[in-house]
């Protein structure tokens, strides 16, 4: 029967889905039947659900992305024009974001202490100051947030147009929201990867991590997908002390891995017919192990033990 069962598979044209109710008997020939490349559903119930899903499914995606208001043409002249040092200066920025149709907030660069103060009279204080010139700016204190009144401003001002390279101020109103650092490179054997993630100082980050979570496997990249990119790989502790000798400048993205209990358990994590197997093993009867298993993982009874006769197992008439 299971042999002709197989020849009209592999030739009939309308799909067959067999579900073999004589599995309790025959382990043997089904097992010889599956070896063959094909299924078999439990019951009714399982094909059903199977076919429903499948039916169910959602279209695949349209391959044609549909940019709306985005100036494709516009951010392509906008990058060409990019100084080939990568430098992306705060127009460029500007620019590039409200060709893709991104909202941002209003801000003014200048190297005149007067036009900046006017512009914070306008907009209204709280205020936040950046440097122009550095690539990290906070590092070297060329970020000052909740600016309140002229004076500070001006304070900040004169103080960070003194730092090396800085060529003018940015201001911006001071909003709340959630920081994030987002970066992209074309990879010629990968193709395009995009990086996202959240703001912040590395060094406070990790000991954070550190109080919360213990010490743990990491992988700290920085500047990845950017021309000066560079790793570390080891554990939590250990990068702290990495930092020590190398300053954490630019953007990192970390990696950690799961803590010692998790490993522990994904390690005593058995497959189902093994957890049945251990079971039987532990003096359970068959029936009682197939039902304790099929219950915790949410596994039809049969669709299990139909799996365990196929292997050669349990091969009695229960």
């Amino acid at each position: 029967m299971y042999d002709v069962l197989h020849e009209k598979m592999l030739h009939c044209k309308k799909p067959i889905f067999p579900i073999l109710p004589s599995i309790n008997t025959a382990g043997a020939e089904v097992a010889a039947f599956l070896a063959k490349g094909h299924v078999n559903f439990a019951d009714e119930v399982t094909l059903g659900t199977a076919l429903s899903r499948i039916m169910n499914a959602p279209r695949p995606a349209n391959n044609e992305i549909e940019l709306f208001g985005v100036d494709v043409p516009r951010i392509r002249r906008i990058i060409d024009s990019i100084p080939a040092d990568g430098y992306i200066a705060p127009h460029y920025v500007q620019a590039l974001l409200r060709s893709a149709g991104i909202p941002i907030v209003e801000e003014f660069v200048s190297d005149n202490k007067e036009e900046v103060l006017a512009f914070a009279r306008r907009t209204g204080f709280p205020v936040v100051a950046k440097v122009v010139g550095p690539v990290h700016k906070s590092d070297v204190g060329g970020v000052v947030l909740n600016i309140k009144s002229e004076q500070h401003l001006a304070l900040e001002f004169d103080r960070m147009m003194q730092i090396p390279e800085a060529s003018a101020i940015m201001v911006q109103p001071m909003l709340k929201g959630t920081e994030l650092f987002i970066g992209a490179k074309y990879e010629e054997k990968f193709g395009h990867v995009v990086l996202c993630g959240l703001g912040g100082i590395f060094v406070e980050v990790l000991k954070d991590i550190l109080a919360a979570w213990g010490d743990r496997h990491l992988a700290a990249a920085r500047e990845l997908t950017k021309l000066h990119e560079e790793f570390y790989r080891g554990t939590v502790s250990g990068c702290l002390e990495w930092l020590e000798t190398n300053s954490p400048r630019g953007e990192f993205c970390l990696v950690l891995g799961a803590g010692d209990g998790a490993f522990a358990a994904a390690e005593e994590e058995l497959e189902p017919l093994d957890e049945v197997r251990k079971l039987m093993a532990d003096g359970v009867d068959k029936k009682a192990a197939l039902a304790q298993v099929a219950k915790k993982r949410k596994i039809p009874k049969r669709e299990l033990y139909n799996q365990l006769i196929s292997e050669g197992d349990g091969s009695d008439n229960d």
